[in-house]
């Protein structure tokens, strides 16, 4: 397939481009062994070739292709010679799944793709053998001008694949025909860079590297083919090293490698690892090896090694089943991928595996026979210490697991449906998962209207939003932004999420005798400085809170509501007197947790028309300038969901003597909603679709927050 021609003025090449374009032709010709006569003839390489039909030549076959096709000649072993010949780590830029940003790239008879940007230098990738030699050429120069950069490295691509990255970016690749002059300084070559975060494991180099010899080595498989195996290491590997890694493989391959960054090789050899785990070959091991013993004492602590999850560990190692491997794999998986929660499901037929990631649930993929369901689900219960006997009856429990050198920790809930057993496990985070406010987001002024409280000598902070907004993550960081040493803490939690150093936490239970009241009439006793009641849900906790608050003590709590402005009616309907919720309150902020768009398979669409954002209740002013929007088409990085993260957007309703003199007067909360305005407050809504024009989230998930005075639209 041709790529659409782009439009250039001109017909002839930049000077500096067509100087460097025939030290490629003469350095071609030398590599495939022409004769000068042959080369212009072969590669094209005419100075005066029309820019567009330049853009074509090449989604057509490369010139070396084109030379093996005329003299009938076998391409893969002559392929292997001159790579042999001229070495350059070969790569597959397809597996990098690239943004729809603009992509510049010179004029050149060869197409020289970036595939990797850091400051000050690029890494292209091209069907050139010996691409990296060549650029410390001067006339090569041209092209950190052209990238703006200082260092230019280089990697080797089959002409196939890059044929097929070059026609999926389409018409997103630009040119800058004025882009001619040199660099004055230059250092080219040398071992390239890889963004490994860009890159996704691969089935087929993990099959041939795997992730038991990435842990080992410390590399990640990038390439394989051509006799050639391309690893990602933080640092070049020993030569006794390269040569083990070279001899350990099944057949001759030579080891190429470039360079990643540590934390991103440490997350790719993670994400192998979480690949290589075939759940549905756990369970049939479990059919093959039915045993009544399955469900034996553990320890306490339970450790998770990856590669006993792996499909070359056919065996059980040192007594443990199948149906525990199930479970730890499924555990490994979610960790590293960042779901929130885990479900086991019982059916009659089946048993169906679930994971929450940015607020999503969706499937584990595999077919897990329903009787497997019982074994599992009772596993789940040993190690979270509750009976495996009560089956009807609703248990929680918890339980740790290590993975590596990490501990975390699960909060599990079991209930029975009319289906069969069910269990519920929340991965519970710990103070070192804990953000700041402004790595949450935060906008500055209401990150001062929090310390302003917090380093005050009285007052009472909401939080408003619905359940999984992100409210109980706002309120850890706020607790950890106390100093706990000079301040005495104290929380009421129903359950607690995250255990702080040198905070005192307390587990309620609303449905027996120690509730959010109970621990608040009796708080006073403690001398605390800060308390943390987790939600307000009655008149009693309210009535409680509100004295805590206006008697010398700072507190922090939750309510259910829809926006911030409707924080102080919501008082009112639990019978607070204005005075009291007037001296008390000083700052309502709400929040709401929006899905960024996924930054692997993004496009940009046209912004919608007058008319329909004006159904939507969308201002022009939101927008700003934006000529476009973006959404995600939906790739393996996201799981097809086009969604991957999540931001927090926040709106803050702070008392001022207006606003307390509203308060007095028991306003409604349209009045609230105009004092915010009147201030500069911007609504959730008008703040998502701020996120929308800057390109973080599409306009569909903005809609979601669309207040309700907005005419809803059939869609």
């Amino acid at each position: 397939m041709v790529v659409q021609p782009i439009e250039v003025s001109g017909s002839r090449l930049d000077p500096g481009l067509a100087e460097f374009e025939q030290v490629l032709v003469k350095h071609f010709g030398q590599v495939i062994g022409l004769e000068a006569s042959q080369r212009d003839e072969c590669l094209g390489g005419s100075v005066s070739v029309n820019l567009n039909e330049r853009l074509n030549a090449w989604q057509e076959k490369s010139p070396f292709e084109v030379y093996c096709q005329k003299l009938d000649l076998d391409v893969t072993p002559l392929w292997n010679k001159v790579l042999r010949e001229n070495p350059t780590p070969a790569f597959n830029p397809g597996l990098l799944g690239h943004s729809p940003m603009d992509v510049f790239m010179p004029l050149l008879c060869a197409p020289l793709l970036p595939v990797a940007f850091r400051p000050g230098e690029v890494t292209v990738v091209s069907w050139v053998p010996g691409l990296g030699h060549l650029l410390q050429h001067r006339s090569a120069y041209v092209l950190n001008a052209f990238w703006e950069v200082r260092r230019i490295t280089a990697l080797w691509c089959e002409p196939a694949h890059l044929r097929e990255v070059l026609r999926l970016l389409g018409r997103r690749i630009k040119v800058r025909p004025d882009a001619g002059k040199r660099a004055p300084e230059a250092d080219n070559g040398g071992i390239p860079w890889v963004d490994l975060d860009c890159v996704s494991p691969n089935d087929k180099t993990n099959q041939w590297f795997s992730p038991l010899l990435q842990r080992k080595y410390g590399a990640a498989p990038l390439y394989l083919g051509k006799r050639v195996l391309t690893l990602g290491v933080p640092k070049l590997l020993d030569a006794r090293i390269k040569a083990e890694i070279e001899g350990s493989l099944r057949h001759r391959y030579t080891v190429q490698q470039v360079l990643v960054d540590d934390a991103a090789l440490q997350r790719f050899i993670t994400a192998s690892e979480s690949r290589a785990i075939n759940t549905s070959g756990i369970v049939r091991s479990m059919l093959n090896h039915e045993r009544s013993n399955v469900l034996g004492a553990e320890n306490t602590l339970e450790v998770i090694h990856a590669d006993h999850l792996q499909p070359s560990s056919t065996q059980s190692r040192d007594g443990e089943q199948a149906v525990i491997r199930f479970v730890h794999s499924i555990i490994y998986k979610a960790v590293d991928m960042a779901a929130s929660d885990i479900m086991f499901q019982e059916f009659p037929e089946r048993l169906r595996v679930r994971y929450k990631v940015d607020g999503d649930w969706f499937d584990e993929s595999g077919d897990f026979p329903g009787h497997v369901a019982k074994q599992v689900i009772s596993r789940v219960k040993v190690i979270s210490g509750l009976e495996i006997q009560y089956v009807r009856l609703p248990q929680d429990g918890t339980f740790p697991i290590r993975i590596g050198d990490q501990r975390y920790d699960f909060r599990v809930n079991t209930s029975y449906q009319a289906q069969g057993q069910q269990a519920v496990l929340r991965l519970q985070r710990d103070q070192r998962h804990v953000r700041t406010l402004a790595e949450l987001g935060m906008p500055g002024r209401h990150i001062q209207a929090v310390s302003d409280i917090m380093n005050g000598d009285h007052g009472l902070l909401i939080l408003c939003g619905p359940t999984g907004s992100g409210k109980s993550t706002t309120i850890y960081s706020i607790l950890r932004s106390v100093d706990p040493i000079k301040n005495n803490i104290l929380t009421a939690e129903s359950p607690i999420e995250v255990r702080l150093d040198h905070v005192s936490q307390t587990q309620v239970d609303e449905d027996g005798p120690y509730t959010y009241a109970a621990w608040a009439r009796g708080i006073l006793r403690q001398a605390p400085d800060v308390v943390m009641m987790g939600e307000i849900r009655d008149e009693a906790s309210v009535e409680a809170l509100m004295r805590l608050s206006s008697s010398g003590h700072r507190a922090i709590s939750t309510l259910h509501t829809n926006s911030a402005c409707e924080a102080p009616n919501r008082f009112f309907l639990f019978r607070a007197q204005p005075f009291m919720v007037a001296d008390s309150l000083k700052l309502a902020l709400s929040q709401r947790l929006v899905k960024k768009v996924c930054p692997r398979c993004y496009e940009e669409v046209k912004l919608p028309s007058d008319e329909r954002l004006a159904r939507l209740g969308v201002e022009p002013d939101w927008l700003g300038r934006t000529p476009t929007l973006r959404r995600g088409r939906g790739c393996d990085f996201c799981r097809r969901s086009g969604v991957s993260g999540r931001k927090a957007i926040f709106e803050a309703l702070i008392i001022d003597d207006e606003a307390r003199a509203a308060i007095q007067d028991q306003a409604p909360a349209l009045h609230f909603r105009r004092l915010m305005q009147a201030r500069g407050e911007a609504s959730l809504f008008e703040q998502a679709v701020r996120e929308a024009a800057a390109g973080v989230i599409s306009l569909d998930e903005a809609c979601k927050f669309r207040e309700v005075t907005h005419t809803s639209e059939r869609r």
